[in-house]
This record gives C-alpha cells, sequence and structure tokens, in this order.
C-alpha cells in the first residue's frame, strides 16, 4: 500500500478526496489530513508519505511555501487545485502531476496510477524537480524530461525544435544531442506556446529564437541555427508569422 496524506485548509475538500481515494484507488492508504502549512510540514518529516496530495492555495502560505521549507523531499507529489493560472505551467515543467477541482474521477484514478508507476520504478529526482518547480513560477526558464531510463533538466533557451515520433518526441538541443521524451507533441505545444515556440507542421515545433531564416524553392521550409530544415505547413504561414512579429525577442 502506497502511504499518503492530504493537505488542504478547507475540510470539506479534505474529506471528500479521502472517501474518493478509499472508494476508487485502493492502492493507497491515506494516513493523515492536513489543514495548514506547518502541520503539514511535521506530518511530512515524521512519517516520510510516500504519497502527498497538496492544494496550491493555502492563504496566507502557498504549496511552494511548505516545499522550500522542507529538508526532506522524497515522495511524489499530486498538487490540488481550483485555480488553472501560472502555476500550472510551473508543475508540467517540473514533470509533477496535478488534478483540478472538482476531482474528477477518472483525472484522480489515472494520477494515481502515474504516481505508483513513479514509485514502484525508484527512479527518483526528487530535488531536481523541486528546484525546477520553485523556480519557474517567476522565471519559466527550465524544463524537466521524464525518459524511460533517466531525468533531463533542460534550459528552454537550448532547444532549437521539437519534432513528433509517434506518440513520443525528440527534443533537438544547441549542442546537437537529442532526447526523446514519452509526451506527444502536442503536449509541448501546450507547455511552450506562449513563451516562443510554435507548431509551425503536424510533426514540429520550433523555438523561434533559434531561427536562422526562411527558406524558399527546393528546399523551402525553417532553417534553424544548427542547420536542421524544419518544413513549414501552408495553413501555419500566416499564423506563424503573424506569431513571430509578437514574439522575437
Amino acid at each position: 500500500m502506497i502511504k499518503c496524506i492530504i493537505v488542504d485548509d478547507e475540510q470539506k475538500n479534505r474529506e471528500t478526496l479521502h472517501t474518493m481515494i478509499n472508494t476508487f484507488c485502493h492502492s493507497v492508504e491515506v494516513t493523515h489530513l492536513v489543514s495548514d502549512i506547518q502541520s503539514a510540514k511535521s506530518i511530512i518529516e515524521s512519517t516520510k508519505p510516500q504519497l502527498v496530495f497538496l492544494d496550491i492555495e493555502m492563504p496566507p502560505h502557498t504549496a511552494f511555501d511548505l516545499l522550500r521549507s522542507l529538508e526532506y523531499v522524497k515522495f511524489e507529489i499530486i498538487f490540488v487545485t481550483a485555480f488553472s493560472h501560472y502555476a500550472i505551467d510551473a508543475i508540467k515543467y517540473s514533470a509533477l502531476d496535478y488534478i483540478l477541482k472538482p476531482i474528477n474521477i477518472d483525472e484522480l484514478k489515472k494520477g494515481v496510477d502515474r504516481a505508483k508507476k513513479k514509485i514502484e520504478s525508484k527512479v527518483h529526482n526528487y530535488a531536481e524537480q523541486l528546484d525546477v518547480l520553485l523556480q519557474n513560477p517567476n522565471q519559466l526558464k527550465r524544463i524537466i524530461v521524464n525518459s524511460t531510463n533517466e531525468t533531463k533538466v533542460i534550459e528552454i533557451d537550448e532547444i532549437i525544435h521539437i519534432q513528433a515520433e509517434n506518440t513520443y518526441s525528440s527534443i533537438f538541443l544547441i549542442n546537437y544531442s537529442r532526447i526523446l521524451s514519452p509526451k506527444p507533441i502536442f503536449e509541448y505545444e501546450k507547455m511552450l506556446s506562449h513563451i516562443g515556440f510554435f507548431r509551425v507542421h503536424k510533426s514540429h515545433i520550433v523555438n523561434i529564437n533559434q531561427i536562422d531564416k526562411l527558406q524558399k524553392g527546393d528546399n523551402a521550409g525553417i532553417k534553424m541555427k544548427n542547420g536542421t530544415i524544419v518544413p513549414l505547413a501552408s495553413r501555419k504561414k500566416e499564423s506563424f508569422m503573424n506569431y513571430m512579429k509578437e514574439n522575437l525577442k
């Protein structure tokens, strides 16, 4: 059984989630329901849970305040929030998980299944993930990519382009290396489209700050600074040019 705690400042939310976990997530045992940051810190450090369901907004504090205060961070986190704002981007960049309130049963079960697989794999990079998470709400400079056997921290500015590989994505970097991510390309489109990345083709996303020039003729497409030619779909051309004007540094 996976030992977990629930941290939320609203009693109804704690009890509802507790009931849902007991009913639908039989591999998880809830050991504590916690209402505030200080109590959560004490319980986490004394009981060392494997999984923490963590509300983001707990005035006057946030989940990030709790995580910054902890010496022991060796547990999976599923953030639970009613707010779809910048914090969600930070969580995505850090390869961490979240579910939105009101909680959907299927989303809860999927989140628990993902956490269970990570716990059972015994391959963790909690320190790196937490470091990226706590920096990203203000800077949005790095992402974490979990491949099948390792976790990579990538500087966003070092990404040249991303290419679809069936349900996977290849991330090409300025040092000419390639990282294969299990995330499909549309996930990276959602994650990066507001910070200088554009999906120029069904199989390609480019970092507009890594574009060398637009080419015509036999080698038509977008030439990147590493020499790669990325195709530009005709239906994307107008929106791409508009995006370039609005976002190019």
